[in-house]
């Protein structure tokens, strides 16, 4: 895994409305200085990453319902880890 693989796979965990949120700071930090240092820096994070993740990202409502069903899920499976007397 290259890292710019790796620094893909870890800001995968941000919901649709935190990436939104990350994409109008960005833009907001860019466009409060037009001489700003890190503009193409900005905005090659813009582009590779953050607007695409802003479109696509799964909603916040969304996650938490897959998160409990898949919790329900795994107790329906394994009724023992929930009373604590699976065996190792």
């Amino acid at each position: 895994m290259s890292s710019y693989d790796y620094a893909r796979y870890r800001l995968s965990v941000f919901t649709r409305e935190e990436a939104n949120a990350i994409v109008a700071y960005l833009q907001y930090k860019r466009d409060l200085d037009p001489d700003v240092i890190d503009r193409q820096a900005i905005d090659a994070a813009l582009q590779s990453f953050w607007l695409d993740r802003a479109r696509t990202a799964p909603q916040a409502e969304s996650l938490k319902q897959h998160m409990a069903e898949q919790e329900e899920y795994l107790a329906a499976i394994r009724p023992d880890i929930e009373d604590g007397t699976s065996e190792p």
